[in-house]
């Protein structure tokens, strides 16, 4: 990439895709065509059709792709739109984000809104908010702060926490926020559970907190449900 010229799109302009070192956009930029490249800042709004690699995608603003994002490093705040794929090793999404297809990564960190249309299979989750996963949750360890309408059709992981977000300094708002997890199955090692609602938990070691709705619990070795919580049936296997 050092041999690469770097890339500046200030105010409103177009440019085609190619291999560049480092790119800049500011204001208004548009990039027809697929796009490599060692680094990527937008600030303002761009728009990229077609698919994109590189080592470090940074937006603030707005941005959308016409296709799929690879990346190592990856810091969103503001509003972003992928129609295709998100792979990435370590990603920060802040503010509103849209993927249309499925996320893989190493660790993900979600504060904000955001849509997953697809699947999200990553080692470590961590997420503050609310967010909608139209398919599978898979992570080795999954975190999740709820503060807001979370849902997903299935999780699937080793550690899976699931707890209530309380809002500091401002406990009266929680009267006004909907704060709930819907899921169809749950199943890991370890799972800790908090304003849930799902059709199935199934796992070893399992502790349903309050505020949770279960039709059906599965466990192999400890089970405890809070008195405030509803479980309507019960089985060790």
């Amino acid at each position: 990439m050092e041999n690469k010229r770097d890339l500046s799109i200030s105010g409103s302009g177009s440019i085609g895709g190619g291999d560049y070192n480092e790119v800049r956009i500011s204001g208004s930029g548009k990039v027809q065509g697929d796009i490599n490249c060692k680094d990527i800042r937008i600030s303002g709004s761009a728009k990229i059709e077609g698919n994109v690699k590189t080592k470090n995608y940074s937006i603030s603003g707005s941005s959308k792709i016409i296709g799929s994002l690879e990346c190592e490093n990856l810091k969103v705040s503001g509003s972003s739109h992928i129609l295709g794929d998100l792979k990435g090793r370590y990603m920060s999404i802040s503010g509103s984000s849209k993927i249309d297809g499925s996320l893989y990564g190493e660790e993900v960190k979600i504060s904000g809104g955001m849509h997953i249309g697809k699947d999200c299979e990553v080692e470590r989750f961590k997420a503050s908010g609310n967010f909608e996963i139209a398919g599978l949750l898979n992570g080795e360890n999954i975190e999740v702060d709820i503060g807001g309408k979370c849902t997903v059709k299935e999780i699937g992981g080793e550690n899976i926490s699931i707890k209530n977000s309380e809002i500091g300094g401002f406990a009266f708002l929680n009267l006004f926020i909907k704060r709930k997890l819907f899921a169809e199955i749950i199943e890991g090692d370890n799972i800790h559970l908090e304003n849930t609602v799902a059709n199935t938990v199934r796992g070893k070691n399992v502790y349903i907190g309050e505020d949770c709705e279960i039709d059906t619990l599965e466990y192999t070795e400890k089970v405890k449900v809070d008195s405030n919580s509803k479980v309507l049936n019960i089985k060790e296997v």
